[in-house]
């Protein structure tokens, strides 16, 4: 185990009426770092959630904290760790007093209660709130309180499980920029349960994708977002074209090969594979590019399937032997433009394709 690692799990099992929750043989969290887990319903990401935050115990396997098994010593190991949950789960009687709660079991003398929680209510916005009842707060103030009660007792861990679900997107985008900041602020590690990875890509270490309760894939919000390993794991993130091909004839000086795919081919960058491999394609709609005289390889003509209205772009499905989408400026197509129907040429940078052999 490296030195530099806060919290691990070795082979760790848990089943449910012989239907595996469970199957992580390895997984770790570094000090400072930031990781979102993401996955289907019934992935497995709260489960594992709740065994990182020590809430549930493993059939089979061992939890680390610093190195060391937390078997018969969870309670000690749990006051060193917060959890917030998708709904909020609060006392009754005012912001303050439910901030103060943990604080108040640990013994503190009041005046530090008082200097804690009033940082942690500034952390997040919500000082003018501290006489109000839990009672009239909004679902958003709520979610803050949730995150103001975790933060005060000055966690080395958080741990999140969807806390932005059941909130409006402004409240989202808010709430995520606030505990991104917060997290880096106080430099400690936390790790989010979220359907949404771009929502935290910002300040997103590391990105985790799990399905039936397995490990998929994990890596820089970078890395996943443009390389995913397989089309569970580029549906989870956005990436709308996976497209299937075979490779055909060996690749040039440069790297490049050809792909077929449906009636056309491909230029895609390597690795090297021998002709005849099956492949598939994966690239995402904003590297689809409408096309113009200049552009020659992947350069492709279809008719719009599908228009789709978004708050400032189009989202348009392409059919051209296969389906493509694409992504296009309100600023430089009108309406008229992007009628289904209506031909459009369109362009894919050959870096832009990520190729993953079957």
């Amino acid at each position: 185990m490296t030195p530099d690692v806060l919290m691990s799990v070795h082979n760790l099992r848990w089943t449910r009426s012989d239907r595996i929750i469970l199957d992580v043989p390895a997984f770790s969290i570094r000090p400072n770092e930031v990781i979102a887990l993401i996955g289907a319903n019934g992935a497995g990401k709260s489960s594992l959630l709740k065994m990182l935050a020590l809430l549930e115990k493993p059939d089979s396997g061992e939890i680390y904290f610093k190195h060391a098994p937390v078997t018969g010593r969870p309670l000690a190991i749990r006051r060193r760790m917060a959890m917030v949950f998708q709904e909020p789960l609060l006392l009754s009687g005012s912001v303050f007093k439910n901030v103060a709660q943990g604080l108040v079991f640990r013994g503190l003398p009041r005046s530090e209660i008082a200097h804690r929680v009033h940082a942690a209510l500034n952390d997040f916005g919500i000082a003018h709130l501290a006489r109000r009842n839990q009672k009239h707060l909004s679902g958003g103030e709520a979610q803050r309180v949730s995150l103001a009660r975790a933060m005060v007792i000055e966690p080395e861990i958080l741990f999140l499980d969807e806390p932005f679900a059941a909130l409006d997107l402004p409240t989202r985008q808010a709430l995520a920029e606030d505990i991104g900041r917060v997290i880096r602020q106080r430099e400690i590690s936390a790790v989010f349960v979220t359907h949404n990875a771009e929502e935290l890509s910002l300040f997103t270490d590391r990105i985790c994708i799990m399905e039936k309760g397995m490990l998929i894939q994990e890596g820089s919000p970078e890395e996943i977002f443009n390389r995913p390993a397989s089309r569970v794991a580029a549906r989870l993130v956005g990436v709308e074209n996976s497209l299937s091909g075979i490779i055909h004839g060996p690749a040039d000086r440069q790297g490049y090969q050809k792909v077929q795919v449906g009636p056309h081919q491909w230029v895609v960058p390597g690795p090297a594979l021998r002709p005849g491999t099956p492949v598939d394609l994966y690239v995402r709609p904003e590297a689809v590019l409408p096309a113009t005289d200049s552009h020659s390889t992947n350069t492709f003509t279809g008719k719009i399937a599908k228009t789709i209205s978004l708050s400032s772009q189009y989202k348009l499905v392409i059919e051209c032997g296969f389906p493509v989408t694409i992504l296009v400026s309100k600023g430089t197509h009108a309406l008229t433009d992007v009628k289904p129907g209506r031909e459009f040429r369109f362009h894919v940078p050959a870096e832009r394709v990520h190729v993953v052999e079957k």
